[in-house]
């Protein structure tokens, strides 16, 4: 298991947050979600991996569905959502001179 796959960085902030508490929607619900494209969908049992490509940065994340919320939201290969973390772990970057 990963210790995380997605990291928002800003103003000196690295946040990060793991898989299955990356949030995918079909519209910006907040300032906080970001804009992807769906690069590749994974089943794997009750659970389903899609990685995404994040616009802005070009940074690929993941993110970690349960195959009920996978099939409410219809998500195909290629289409354009929006992500945002649930939780996040916050550092303060740390510069050494």
């Amino acid at each position: 298991m990963q210790t995380f796959l997605a990291a928002w960085t800003t103003h000196r902030l690295l946040l990060m947050s793991v898989p299955h508490d990356i949030e995918i929607e079909r519209s910006r619900q907040d300032a906080t979600a970001l804009k992807a494209e769906i690069r590749h969908i994974q089943k794997l049992g009750p659970a389903v991996r899609v990685t995404l490509a994040i616009e802005e940065s070009g940074e690929f994340l993941e993110a970690e569905l349960t195959r009920d919320v996978y099939q409410n939201l219809g998500l195909q290969q290629g289409e354009q959502v929006f992500v945002r973390p649930r939780q996040v772990r916050v550092f303060v970057e740390d510069y050494q001179i």
